[in-house]
């Protein structure tokens, strides 16, 4: 990690309790946090928080080299008809089935008309429109009824911007909260292609998985612009498969990987889920603005002694420093067909 942060401490400089630098751009900090993304629950300092959504944009999705790169398309800037292209190439690669899955036992009829079925090992929120009771039209969801669970193939509404495949298999969907997550550093004219081997890799070993990526191509600019989340538990033999996807479209990735997370190869990257609903990048860029906040309170303003409060607050977190892709107390079980580095 620490080799990675010292560029990203260089360009960010504390002028005052109010203003900072950022590669050369000098950001004034409002009385308020600035407006939150969806999704994100802003921090309660606005300094804090307009730090953290700087780091975000500029060096987790991007790489700071001295200059600012916006990772994605400006609103206004948007073309939708490439857009809409990119999402049918994109549903036409998805080579997931949507079918009704058997096998599946409600276990609680919660008060919004959804349940709690299983199926083996795992268990399954399964919300209205989600579930069917073969030959019990109009009845009642009831504990032990056998039903059908459905399996969508895809989503445009999950996440503004973004397509979402899924898997043939479901999963446990406590294990999906927390999943671990995959980073591919694809190029656009790449993502059809990764879509299209991912899901028939998966889905021919039945591992459930969830895929998203951009419609804009632009957005490809992101480094961290597709990823696959799967289970820990799925990781291992997911692993041996990716590594076979890799070998054939890394011509179609660029090299580098999101900040804190574990390199696995060229352009393929890997970090846990931290919970609570917030995705890793805004996780780990809002401990990295507090201590550089926190460096600026105690006087601390070179570069040796922020890098050590940076290392301190991630420990306060439960986070090992040198191992920034783990969650507290997690063990580094992410292994990868000749792995090239660790985390960035």
């Amino acid at each position: 990690m620490d080799d990675a942060l010292s560029p990203v401490l260089r360009a960010v400089r504390i002028l005052a309790d109010d203003a900072y630098e950022i590669a050369g751009r000098r950001v004034q900090v409002g009385r308020t946090s600035p407006p939150a993304w969806a999704g994100h629950v802003p921090h309660p300092e606005p300094r804090v928080e307009q730090l953290r959504q700087d780091l975000y944009q500029h060096a987790y999705v991007a790489r700071i080299d001295g200059a600012l790169v916006e990772p994605g398309p400006e609103p206004e800037a948007v073309d939708e008809a490439a857009a809409s292209a990119m999402a049918t190439a994109l549903s036409a690669a998805n080579a997931t089935r949507e079918r009704w899955d058997a096998g599946w036992v409600i276990r609680t009829v919660m008060p919004d008309g959804a349940v709690a079925a299983q199926k083996g090992d795992r268990v399954r929120l399964l919300m209205p429109g989600e579930f069917h009771m073969p030959g019990a039209r109009g009845a009642m969801p009831m504990p032990e009824v056998p039903i059908l669970a459905r399996v969508e193939r895809e989503s445009w509404t999950m996440q503004p911007g973004y397509y979402f495949a899924f898997g043939e298999e479901l999963g446990d969907s406590e294990e999906e909260h927390g999943a671990v997550r995959v980073y591919w550093n694809v190029r656009s004219e790449g993502a059809t292609a990764l879509l299209g081997a991912i899901t028939s890799s998966l889905n021919r070993f039945q591992i459930p998985f969830r895929f998203k990526c951009p419609v804009h191509p632009p957005a490809f600019r992101r480094i961290d612009a597709a990823v696959l989340y799967l289970a820990r538990r799925h990781y291992e033999i997911a692993s041996e498969l990716l590594a076979g996807v890799h070998s054939r479209l890394a011509d179609r990735l660029d090299t580098d990987v999101p900040l804190f997370t574990k390199r696995l190869a060229h352009g393929l990257a890997l970090a846990e889920d931290p919970g609570g609903g917030e995705s890793f990048g805004t996780h780990r860029c809002r401990i990295l603005a507090e201590a550089i906040w926190e460096a600026h309170r105690e006087g601390e303003q070179d570069d040796a002694r922020r890098l050590a409060r940076v290392r301190a607050a991630f420990a306060r977190y439960g986070i090992d420093p040198d191992r920034p892709y783990l969650g507290p107390r997690s063990q580094d079980v992410y292994g990868f067909p000749g792995l090239d580095g660790g985390a960035r």
